[in-house]
């Protein structure tokens, strides 16, 4: 009895930290409307109440604001499932936060390959579905471009915002709730499996739109299975800031990559996926002691 109760509280222990990061999220976005909403009625000039929502609607679709929100959000998301992860105890702790025994050159070589191959592909998965349900690529055009990840002609101050945010606290945020908090808890309560497969549909989940969700899923088995077999969630936290950080300067080249005649994008999508397939190896066997598990 004992120990179905001790896993039924690991299995919990694996959502909370999920239903916590949405809950923080979300919370953010209501004071940030709350206070759209106060700035935009103190610097009304008059007019009717459509003029009122039209400059409302205005100031919370603009992508500075959303991204501020996101980097507050991802600062509060660090300081907080930061002190939750050194607290735990689950298979994943503390511990893992470094990339001590790790051989740089072969995890280096690792990490480009899988960055360049994961992204080749996650543009072909966003292409592919964007045929079949255009509706999806709307809604994930729109947040890319409000969130400062897609603007056009951004300002210093947004790219700087989108660079803190997506490629540097988002990502560690990230990884803190999924692979070292959720698959740490989950880890203990089953097999390895289920509880990868489980983290990562949470994962995927998380995004709030089915064309993100689509290649999360993939990327967050990956990372799960890094974090598993090397025992660092640091690791995972370098290649998440990498993919990221690839988007924001390469997006237009993995995009233009999939808009190749027919022969030219199925080699390059071979490409990739051998960039892939070769690159996961390499990360687990970067660090020596993974090799044994």
């Amino acid at each position: 009895m004992k120990q179905k109760n001790s896993k039924i509280r690991q299995v919990v222990g694996g959502f909370l930290p999920v239903v916590a990061v949405m809950l923080l999220q979300e919370g953010v976005s209501l004071v940030g409307a709350e206070l759209a909403f106060l700035l935009s009625a103190m610097e009304f000039n008059g007019g009717g109440i459509e003029d009122f929502l039209h400059e409302l609607q205005n100031r919370i679709g603009n992508a500075t604001f959303n991204a501020t929100l996101l980097l507050i959000y991802s600062v509060l998301g660090v300081l907080i499932f930061g002190w939750w992860f050194y607290k735990k105890k689950s298979e994943l702790s503390w511990r893992s936060m470094n990339l001590q025994g790790f051989d740089k050159r072969t995890l280096v070589v690792g990490i480009v390959l899988f960055v360049m191959g994961s992204q080749v592909m996650a543009a072909f998965i966003t292409r592919a579905l964007g045929i079949v349900f255009p509706e999806w690529m709307v809604v994930y055009e729109q947040l890319m471009k409000t969130s400062g990840f897609a603007a056009e002609n951004p300002s210093v101050s947004l790219l700087v915002i989108t660079i803190l945010y997506g490629c540097i606290l988002g990502p560690v945020t990230e990884e803190l709730v999924f692979r070292g908090l959720s698959l740490g808890y989950m880890k203990k309560s089953g097999t390895f499996f289920t509880a990868n497969l489980v983290q990562a549909l949470l994962f995927a989940g998380f995004h709030l739109n089915m064309m993100q969700a689509s290649y999360a899923f993939l990327l967050g088995l990956v990372l799960g299975l890094v974090a598993y077999r090397t025992g660092s969630v640091m690791l995972t936290i370098l290649l998440h800031m990498a993919f990221n950080t690839s988007s924001l300067i390469f997006g237009g080249l993995f995009d233009a990559s999939t808009r190749q005649g027919p022969m030219l994008s199925a080699v390059i999508l071979i490409v990739a996926m051998m960039c892939v397939y070769v690159s996961i190896p390499m990360l687990i066997t970067s660090k020596p002691i993974a090799r044994e598990k």
